[in-house]
């Protein structure tokens, strides 16, 4: 593959363009603090650490159709409750003051509205994504960085996830490009980089604190966005 082929290129968004794990943390913090009446005698660390791994269990079995979308919403926090034996309270109100919390963090990764600004002008830009489009696009809305993209791929419309191949041919055929002509930028070696591959796509595993050994199937890794303009 030749990247003076390339026309089109997909970014992952959560912890790729957006940094989801701080606005996740910082989401949740805002949540507990706020509902005092429910959350006084919780031990905020220990509710994001169970939450973190009761949200990331269902992520996967919603990738596999174990779960939809609206449950995986709901159970994270009413798991989340039982597990740490807080008190009756409406996992549902609260998975929904949540999103709106969340969805209203504007956390970028270092760089990404300089590279964004860089590359639009010399390539057609999307986003493929594992997540729910409302969320999605009111993040990119609200970081004032829609304008920058013309494709807006997300699983939760596809159907499927990444790693999926489905989810990575259905962003051929929105931006009618071949294969040779595309190139996708993540954070995650499975979903990203191997589902990226599998189409022969080119791809670039983004590791800003270098974390990954796996990255045998990656074009390049790269630490930093900037470090985009010497290869695009």
């Amino acid at each position: 593959m030749r990247v003076e082929d390339i026309k089109t290129i997909f970014f992952d968004l959560d912890n790729t363009i957006f940094d989801h794990t701080r606005a996740e943390q910082s989401a949740l913090k805002i949540l507990l603090d706020s509902s005092p009446e429910n959350f006084a005698f919780v031990n905020q660390k220990q509710f994001m650490q169970i939450y973190d791994k009761i949200n990331l269990q269902l992520w996967k079995k919603m990738a596999k159709g174990e779960v939809g979308p609206q449950q995986l919403k709901v159970l994270r926090f009413q798991l989340t409750l039982e597990k740490l034996q807080v008190n009756p309270v409406n996992a549902e109100q609260i998975s929904t003051r949540y999103l709106e919390i969340y969805t209203n963090q504007n956390f970028t990764l270092p760089n990404a509205n300089e590279i964004l600004e860089y590359l639009k002008p010399k390539y057609e830009l999307g986003i493929l994504s594992n997540g729910f489009a409302n969320i999605q696009d009111k993040k990119l809305t609200n970081l004032k960085l829609d304008i920058y993209f013309k494709y807006f791929i997300y699983s939760g419309e596809v159907g499927v996830m990444k790693p999926s191949s489905k989810i990575f041919r259905e962003a051929m055929r929105i931006a009618k490009a071949q294969a040779h002509q595309i190139a996708y930028v993540g954070d995650s070696y499975e979903d990203d980089i191997m589902g990226a591959k599998a189409l022969g796509w080119y791809a670039i595993l983004y590791d800003p604190y270098k974390h990954s050994n796996k990255n045998a199937l990656a074009d390049i890794v790269i630490s930093d966005l900037l470090e985009l303009n010497k290869i695009l």
